[in-house]
């Protein structure tokens, strides 16, 4: 099984990233800052700014694909 982490899950577009990806027997995880969550994806709360983080969130899921598609916020 293939797996995808979708930065920005719980937006328009990444919510249906989330549903395509789902339905093609992908495991997704879904990285959101807010407290959203998705009943298709494990949803992770992390600073994608903070190296640690994004570090540890990528060891432990070996991701086969990334997708960024959330907004970035002065």
């Amino acid at each position: 099984m293939k797996k995808a982490i979708v930065v920005g899950s719980s937006g328009q577009d990444g919510s249906y990233l989330v549903e395509y990806l789902g339905a093609h027997g992908y495991a997704v995880v879904g990285v959101d800052r807010g407290s959203r969550s998705g009943p298709l994806c494990d949803v992770q709360l992390i600073n994608i700014q903070d190296k640690s983080q994004v570090s540890s969130l990528l060891s432990s899921c070996k991701p086969d694909e990334v997708y960024y598609l959330a907004l970035e916020r002065c």
